[in-house]
């Protein structure tokens, strides 16, 4: 009998589109089109293979099990939006945009997708007004954690700490995370308020010993 797997399973087996320096997980979710498909065997073992190397962070082998992925169903979104991710992760920020936007036209009733192509935008420090856009319109459709930290990092780009702060402060009580604490640290040490900045960056540190070496990556230095 012929494998198929569905790519809604698959998504609750794995965690779609986790974006390093966010603290969700973020995909096209089940009700969209591209979710309901189910995978050919082909396709299974492409994404399923580039899926284990992204969760070791092996970001440029990951991607050409992607590409197969696609190439086999051009409309899957959960691989497209994976592989926007895994280029951001790589600094190759135009074909995270492309990636995402992709995934945008492929489910456009998403809040992840314009969230994704919001954080694809805030990730490479462009289109930051457009990026505005698409965060709003995400957490319009449903607030969320990842579409506040998302957003927050956007208002960080722009240089409107204060709105950052307002957004990491939403995000937190929605449930803490190491990414919020993390960048509402950093937005409060631009602000002058050092001491306030330094104890949510050790509880940031704390909840993800990773997260500064991620915002790095990103061009984001913290004080220490």
């Amino acid at each position: 009998m012929r494998r198929e797997v569905s790519i809604t399973l698959l998504a609750l087996l794995i965690g779609l589109a986790v974006p390093a320096s966010s603290s969700a997980a973020w995909g096209p979710r089940s009700t969209d089109k591209s979710a309901r498909q189910p995978l050919a065997p082909a396709q299974a073992a492409a994404f399923e293979q580039a899926m284990l190397h992204f969760n070791r962070k092996e970001y440029a082998q990951a991607i050409p099990y992607f590409d197969e992925a696609i190439r086999l169903q051009p409309g899957f979104a959960v691989a497209l939006a994976q592989r926007g991710f895994a280029h951001i992760e790589l600094g190759e920020f135009a074909d995270g945009v492309s990636d995402h936007d992709a995934v945008l036209r492929l489910a456009s009733d998403s809040p992840n997708a314009f969230a994704n192509s919001c954080w694809a935008r805030a990730a490479a420090g462009a289109d930051l007004d457009l990026a505005l856009d698409l965060c709003n319109r995400s957490l319009e459709m449903q607030p969320s954690l990842a579409g506040f930290d998302m957003r927050g990092f956007v208002h960080f780009r722009r240089g409107e700490f204060r709105e950052a702060i307002k957004d990491y402060d939403a995000s937190i009580r929605i449930r803490s995370s190491g990414s919020s604490y993390f960048m509402r640290g950093v937005c409060k040490a631009r602000l002058g308020q050092a001491d306030q900045g330094l104890a949510d960056i050790r509880i940031a540190m704390k909840k993800d010993p990773g997260v500064r070496d991620q915002y790095r990556r990103l061009g984001v230095e913290a004080p220490a």
